[in-house]
Protein backbone atom coordinates (compact mmCIF):
# COMPACT_ATOMS: atom_id res chain seq x y z
CA UNK A 1 0.00 0.00 0.00
CA UNK A 2 2.81 2.40 0.84
CA UNK A 3 4.49 1.61 -2.47
CA UNK A 4 1.32 2.48 -4.40
CA UNK A 5 0.81 5.60 -2.31
CA UNK A 6 4.33 6.72 -3.17
CA UNK A 7 3.66 6.27 -6.86
CA UNK A 8 0.49 8.36 -6.54
CA UNK A 9 2.25 10.88 -4.26
CA UNK A 10 -0.50 10.59 -1.64
CA UNK A 11 0.47 9.17 1.74
CA UNK A 12 0.26 9.73 5.45
CA UNK A 13 3.36 10.61 7.48
CA UNK A 14 3.47 7.07 8.86
CA UNK A 15 3.12 5.56 5.42
CA UNK A 16 5.79 7.92 4.08
CA UNK A 17 8.20 6.78 6.78
CA UNK A 18 7.50 3.11 6.10
CA UNK A 19 7.80 3.57 2.35
CA UNK A 20 11.12 5.40 2.74
CA UNK A 21 12.43 2.63 5.00
CA UNK A 22 11.37 -0.01 2.48
CA UNK A 23 12.94 1.98 -0.33
CA UNK A 24 16.27 2.35 1.47
CA UNK A 25 16.34 -1.35 2.33
CA UNK A 26 15.44 -2.36 -1.22
CA UNK A 27 17.97 -0.02 -2.80
CA UNK A 28 20.71 -1.31 -0.51
CA UNK A 29 19.83 -4.89 -1.44
CA UNK A 30 19.83 -4.01 -5.13
CA UNK A 31 23.22 -2.33 -4.83
CA UNK A 32 24.75 -5.20 -2.87
CA UNK A 33 23.33 -7.69 -5.34
CA UNK A 34 25.28 -5.95 -8.07
CA UNK A 35 28.52 -5.89 -6.09
CA UNK A 36 29.81 -9.28 -7.25
CA UNK A 37 29.42 -8.27 -10.89
CA UNK A 38 30.82 -4.78 -10.30
CA UNK A 39 33.90 -6.22 -8.56
CA UNK A 40 34.57 -8.51 -11.51
CA UNK A 41 33.59 -11.80 -9.87
CA UNK A 42 33.27 -14.66 -12.35
CA UNK A 43 29.58 -15.35 -12.91
CA UNK A 44 29.61 -18.25 -15.38
CA UNK A 45 29.06 -18.80 -19.08
CA UNK A 46 28.61 -16.04 -21.63
CA UNK A 47 24.88 -16.77 -21.70
CA UNK A 48 24.63 -16.40 -17.93
CA UNK A 49 26.59 -13.14 -18.04
CA UNK A 50 24.28 -11.78 -20.73
CA UNK A 51 21.28 -12.76 -18.60
CA UNK A 52 22.74 -11.01 -15.56
CA UNK A 53 23.36 -7.86 -17.61
CA UNK A 54 19.93 -7.83 -19.25
CA UNK A 55 18.08 -8.19 -15.95
CA UNK A 56 19.83 -5.08 -14.59
CA UNK A 57 18.33 -2.95 -17.37
CA UNK A 58 19.98 0.00 -19.10
CA UNK A 59 22.29 -0.09 -22.11
CA UNK A 60 24.84 -2.85 -22.54
CA UNK A 61 26.97 -3.48 -25.66
CA UNK A 62 25.57 -6.42 -27.62
CA UNK A 63 29.10 -7.72 -28.24
CA UNK A 64 30.34 -9.48 -25.12
CA UNK A 65 33.98 -8.68 -25.99
CA UNK A 66 33.13 -4.97 -26.08
CA UNK A 67 31.37 -5.33 -22.74
CA UNK A 68 34.45 -7.01 -21.23
CA UNK A 69 36.72 -4.29 -22.66
CA UNK A 70 34.51 -1.58 -21.12
CA UNK A 71 34.58 -3.37 -17.75
CA UNK A 72 38.38 -3.57 -17.92
CA UNK A 73 38.54 0.22 -18.30
CA UNK A 74 36.43 0.60 -15.14
CA UNK A 75 38.95 -1.05 -12.81
CA UNK A 76 39.82 1.54 -10.09
CA UNK A 77 43.36 2.95 -10.11
CA UNK A 78 44.42 4.19 -6.68
CA UNK A 79 47.51 6.03 -7.93
CA UNK A 80 45.48 7.97 -10.52
CA UNK A 81 42.90 8.91 -7.89
CA UNK A 82 45.58 10.18 -5.50
CA UNK A 83 47.20 12.13 -8.35
CA UNK A 84 43.89 13.82 -9.18
CA UNK A 85 43.30 14.84 -5.57
CA UNK A 86 46.86 16.20 -5.33
CA UNK A 87 46.37 18.14 -8.59
CA UNK A 88 43.05 19.67 -7.50
CA UNK A 89 44.24 20.66 -4.03
CA UNK A 90 47.57 21.85 -5.42
CA UNK A 91 45.84 24.19 -7.86
CA UNK A 92 43.57 25.50 -5.10
CA UNK A 93 46.47 26.35 -2.80
CA UNK A 94 48.59 27.77 -5.65
CA UNK A 95 45.76 30.06 -6.81
CA UNK A 96 45.01 31.24 -3.27
CA UNK A 97 48.66 31.90 -2.38
CA UNK A 98 49.31 33.69 -5.67
CA UNK A 99 46.29 35.97 -5.31
CA UNK A 100 47.02 36.70 -1.64
CA UNK A 101 50.60 37.62 -2.57
CA UNK A 102 49.28 40.09 -5.17
CA UNK A 103 47.01 41.74 -2.60
CA UNK A 104 49.82 41.85 -0.03
CA UNK A 105 52.40 43.33 -2.38
CA UNK A 106 50.25 45.64 -4.51
CA UNK A 107 47.16 46.34 -2.47
CA UNK A 108 43.76 46.50 -4.11
CA UNK A 109 44.24 47.49 -7.75
CA UNK A 110 43.22 46.29 -11.20
CA UNK A 111 45.97 43.67 -11.33
CA UNK A 112 45.29 42.17 -7.91
CA UNK A 113 41.53 42.13 -8.57
CA UNK A 114 42.11 40.36 -11.90
CA UNK A 115 44.33 37.88 -10.09
CA UNK A 116 41.60 37.31 -7.52
CA UNK A 117 38.99 36.71 -10.23
CA UNK A 118 41.31 34.14 -11.83
CA UNK A 119 41.84 32.49 -8.43
CA UNK A 120 38.07 32.24 -7.84
CA UNK A 121 37.66 30.65 -11.27
CA UNK A 122 40.41 28.09 -10.63
CA UNK A 123 39.34 27.28 -7.07
CA UNK A 124 35.62 27.01 -7.88
CA UNK A 125 36.23 24.64 -10.79
CA UNK A 126 38.61 22.53 -8.71
CA UNK A 127 36.00 22.31 -5.97
CA UNK A 128 33.75 20.81 -8.64
CA UNK A 129 36.61 18.51 -9.64
CA UNK A 130 36.88 17.31 -6.04
CA UNK A 131 33.13 16.67 -6.00
CA UNK A 132 33.54 14.59 -9.16
CA UNK A 133 36.11 12.47 -7.31
CA UNK A 134 33.72 12.16 -4.36
CA UNK A 135 31.15 10.82 -6.82
CA UNK A 136 33.67 8.31 -8.12
CA UNK A 137 34.06 7.19 -4.52
CA UNK A 138 30.32 6.63 -4.33
CA UNK A 139 30.65 4.23 -7.27
CA UNK A 140 33.76 2.71 -5.62
CA UNK A 141 35.87 4.03 -8.49
CA UNK A 142 38.74 5.58 -6.51
CA UNK A 143 40.38 2.40 -5.26
CA UNK A 144 39.79 -1.34 -5.28
CA UNK A 145 40.57 -1.21 -1.55
CA UNK A 146 37.20 -0.28 -0.06
CA UNK A 147 38.62 1.29 3.08
CA UNK A 148 40.98 3.47 1.04
CA UNK A 149 38.16 4.35 -1.35
CA UNK A 150 35.99 5.59 1.54
CA UNK A 151 38.91 7.43 3.17
CA UNK A 152 39.78 9.38 0.02
CA UNK A 153 36.15 10.17 -0.79
CA UNK A 154 35.47 11.58 2.70
CA UNK A 155 38.79 12.88 4.05
CA UNK A 156 40.18 14.33 0.81
CA UNK A 157 36.85 15.55 -0.51
CA UNK A 158 33.53 15.28 1.27
CA UNK A 159 34.39 16.74 4.66
CA UNK A 160 35.54 19.99 3.02
CA UNK A 161 32.57 20.47 0.68
CA UNK A 162 29.64 18.86 2.52
CA UNK A 163 30.48 17.87 6.11
CA UNK A 164 27.39 15.68 6.43
CA UNK A 165 28.10 13.74 3.20
CA UNK A 166 29.02 10.06 3.21
CA UNK A 167 29.35 7.70 0.20
CA UNK A 168 26.98 5.24 1.87
CA UNK A 169 24.19 7.84 1.85
CA UNK A 170 24.65 8.63 -1.82
CA UNK A 171 24.89 4.95 -2.74
CA UNK A 172 21.49 4.39 -1.21
CA UNK A 173 19.78 7.32 -2.91
CA UNK A 174 21.78 7.85 -6.09
CA UNK A 175 23.08 4.42 -7.08
CA UNK A 176 20.20 2.35 -5.71
CA UNK A 177 17.39 4.75 -6.55
CA UNK A 178 18.47 6.93 -9.47
CA UNK A 179 20.75 4.56 -11.39
CA UNK A 180 18.94 1.38 -10.43
CA UNK A 181 15.45 2.71 -11.14
CA UNK A 182 15.88 5.69 -13.44
CA UNK A 183 12.57 7.38 -14.24
CA UNK A 184 10.55 5.26 -11.81
CA UNK A 185 8.57 7.67 -9.60
CA UNK A 186 8.43 5.11 -6.81
CA UNK A 187 12.22 4.95 -6.42
CA UNK A 188 13.99 7.66 -8.41
CA UNK A 189 13.59 10.48 -5.87
CA UNK A 190 16.53 12.36 -7.38
CA UNK A 191 14.94 12.75 -10.81
CA UNK A 192 11.39 13.37 -9.60
CA UNK A 193 12.58 15.50 -6.69
CA UNK A 194 14.04 18.03 -9.12
CA UNK A 195 10.89 17.91 -11.24
CA UNK A 196 8.64 18.56 -8.24
CA UNK A 197 10.80 21.50 -7.12
CA UNK A 198 9.71 23.21 -10.35
CA UNK A 199 12.06 21.91 -13.03
CA UNK A 200 9.29 19.70 -14.40
CA UNK A 201 7.88 22.91 -15.96
CA UNK A 202 10.90 23.22 -18.27
CA UNK A 203 11.14 24.22 -21.02
CA UNK A 204 8.95 27.24 -20.27
CA UNK A 205 7.27 29.42 -22.88
CA UNK A 206 10.16 31.91 -22.97
CA UNK A 207 13.88 31.86 -22.03
CA UNK A 208 13.19 34.45 -19.32
CA UNK A 209 10.59 32.20 -17.67
CA UNK A 210 12.94 29.23 -17.93
CA UNK A 211 15.74 31.22 -16.29
CA UNK A 212 13.40 32.29 -13.49
CA UNK A 213 12.46 28.66 -12.79
CA UNK A 214 16.10 27.58 -12.84
CA UNK A 215 17.13 30.43 -10.53
CA UNK A 216 14.38 29.82 -7.96
CA UNK A 217 15.16 26.10 -7.78
CA UNK A 218 18.85 26.96 -7.43
CA UNK A 219 18.04 29.10 -4.39
CA UNK A 220 16.01 26.26 -2.86
CA UNK A 221 18.72 23.63 -3.39
CA UNK A 222 21.45 25.99 -2.14
CA UNK A 223 19.44 26.69 1.02
CA UNK A 224 18.95 22.93 1.50
CA UNK A 225 22.70 22.30 1.12
CA UNK A 226 23.68 25.04 3.60
CA UNK A 227 20.95 24.02 6.07
CA UNK A 228 22.02 20.38 6.18
CA UNK A 229 25.71 21.27 6.39
CA UNK A 230 24.97 23.57 9.35
CA UNK A 231 22.86 20.90 11.06
CA UNK A 232 25.75 18.44 10.82
CA UNK A 233 27.57 20.57 13.42
CA UNK A 234 24.73 20.46 15.98
CA UNK A 235 26.15 17.55 18.04
CA UNK A 236 28.05 19.25 20.86
CA UNK A 237 31.50 17.71 20.13
CA UNK A 238 31.35 18.85 16.50
CA UNK A 239 30.08 22.29 17.48
CA UNK A 240 32.92 22.75 19.95
CA UNK A 241 35.37 21.57 17.32
CA UNK A 242 34.02 24.11 14.83
CA UNK A 243 34.30 26.92 17.40
CA UNK A 244 37.89 25.88 18.14
CA UNK A 245 38.79 25.88 14.43
CA UNK A 246 37.23 29.32 13.92
CA UNK A 247 39.14 30.64 16.95
CA UNK A 248 42.41 29.30 15.51
CA UNK A 249 41.66 30.88 12.12
CA UNK A 250 41.01 34.26 13.76
CA UNK A 251 44.11 33.96 15.95
CA UNK A 252 46.28 33.01 12.96
CA UNK A 253 44.86 35.71 10.69
CA UNK A 254 43.49 33.11 8.26
CA UNK A 255 39.76 33.73 8.54
CA UNK A 256 39.70 36.31 5.73
CA UNK A 257 41.73 34.09 3.34
CA UNK A 258 39.36 31.17 4.05
CA UNK A 259 36.38 33.37 3.21
CA UNK A 260 38.03 34.82 0.08
CA UNK A 261 39.53 31.59 -1.26
CA UNK A 262 37.08 28.93 -0.15
CA UNK A 263 33.62 30.31 0.63
CA UNK A 264 33.42 32.90 -2.17
CA UNK A 265 34.40 30.38 -4.91
CA UNK A 266 32.11 27.83 -3.25
CA UNK A 267 28.98 29.99 -3.57
CA UNK A 268 29.91 32.09 -6.62
CA UNK A 269 31.12 29.30 -8.90
CA UNK A 270 31.02 25.78 -7.49
CA UNK A 271 27.38 25.75 -6.39
CA UNK A 272 25.98 27.19 -9.66
CA UNK A 273 28.27 24.86 -11.64
CA UNK A 274 27.20 21.70 -9.80
CA UNK A 275 23.55 22.74 -10.06
CA UNK A 276 23.72 23.33 -13.82
CA UNK A 277 25.66 20.09 -14.29
CA UNK A 278 22.99 18.12 -12.43
CA UNK A 279 19.90 19.65 -14.01
CA UNK A 280 21.36 19.52 -17.53
CA UNK A 281 21.51 15.72 -17.36
CA UNK A 282 17.76 15.06 -17.39
CA UNK A 283 15.65 18.22 -17.00
CA UNK A 284 13.62 19.89 -19.75
CA UNK A 285 13.09 16.57 -21.51
CA UNK A 286 9.95 14.47 -21.65
CA UNK A 287 10.38 11.39 -19.42
CA UNK A 288 10.62 8.36 -21.67
CA UNK A 289 13.58 6.03 -22.26
CA UNK A 290 16.93 6.58 -20.55
CA UNK A 291 18.34 7.80 -23.87
CA UNK A 292 15.63 10.33 -24.66
CA UNK A 293 15.62 11.64 -21.08
CA UNK A 294 19.40 12.07 -20.81
CA UNK A 295 21.83 14.61 -22.27
CA UNK A 296 25.53 14.20 -22.93
CA UNK A 297 26.97 17.11 -20.96
CA UNK A 298 30.60 16.55 -21.92
CA UNK A 299 32.28 19.56 -23.50
CA UNK A 300 34.71 22.39 -22.88
CA UNK A 301 32.14 24.51 -20.96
Amino acid sequence: RCHLAMKNRVMSANCSFRASALYFRASNELFLAGDSWAMGTEIGTDQEIRKQISTKGGFTPADLNVEKAVRALQVPNTASSVAMFVLDWGLIFAAAIGSWWLFSSQGVNAQSLAGYAAAVLIIGTRQKGIENLMHEGTHRGLSANRGLNEFMAVRLGGMWLAPEWRPSIERRDHVGGHHGHFGDPAYDFEFYGYRELGLGKLPAATPVESFKILFMVFLKTTYWRVYHSARSFLPLPRLLGLIAVLALLVWGGLLVPVILYWLVPFFALYMPMRYLAEVSEHMGLNPSSEFETTRNKLGWF
